[in-house]
């Protein structure tokens, strides 16, 4: 999220991920002033689900702290233009 404005430019878009993921990103959109809607991809099962939610809780705890001490990504990308 914070590359979507910081290297592309962008302050609207549309995220596409699975629920748990989309719920963090507009999270994250939202804390950084930027304005993003999301749409729910299918959900994985079995295994690779259990695999995903732990993945996910991980990051979220993660997101926690990073907010917490406000930290920004190292490196961001080289600027890139995006015209319609």
């Amino acid at each position: 999220m914070y590359r979507m404005y910081k290297v592309y430019g962008q302050k609207e878009f549309i995220v596409i991920a699975q629920k748990k993921q989309n719920e963090r990103a507009i999270y994250i959109a939202k804390k950084n002033g930027l304005s993003a809607i999301a749409f729910n991809a299918g959900e994985y099962s079995g295994y690779n689900s259990f695999r995903l939610n732990m993945i996910e809780k991980l990051e979220r705890t993660r997101l926690f702290f990073e907010f917490l001490v406000n930290k920004k990504p190292k490196y961001s990308g080289e600027k890139v233009n995006i015209t319609m």
